[in-house]
């Protein structure tokens, strides 16, 4: 059985390098408020070279499931104990990648 990998976030805008499927990825985490405010990733290669921009971090769906051409073996989610908020990201809510054979 595969165990999910815990991305490490804390409470505000970060970016951060990540290892996906044995290939490290950069993440780009940042808070947007509008009419339903959210925390946003924007997903780009090592070199920073832009895959994905703007995927709300939203509980319940495979983050990745759109983008199925990138390659990327596995499923990215979020988890959280409650309401998404911009002081709950890395603690009520956190983000992690199960990967898939």
């Amino acid at each position: 059985m595969t165990t999910p990998q815990l991305i490490p976030l804390e409470a505000g805008a970060q970016t951060l390098a990540v290892p996906l499927g044995g290939v490290t990825y950069r993440m780009r985490i940042w808070w947007r408020e509008s009419v339903t405010p959210a925390w946003v990733l924007d997903l780009a290669t090592d070199e920073g070279t832009a895959l994905v921009s703007g995927l709300p971090l939203l509980p319940g769906a495979d983050l990745l499931a759109q983008h199925k051409h990138l390659g990327i073996p596995g499923v990215l989610y979020v988890l959280s104990d409650g309401d998404i908020t911009y002081d709950s990201l890395g603690a009520s809510t956190r983000l992690y990648f199960l990967p898939l054979p």
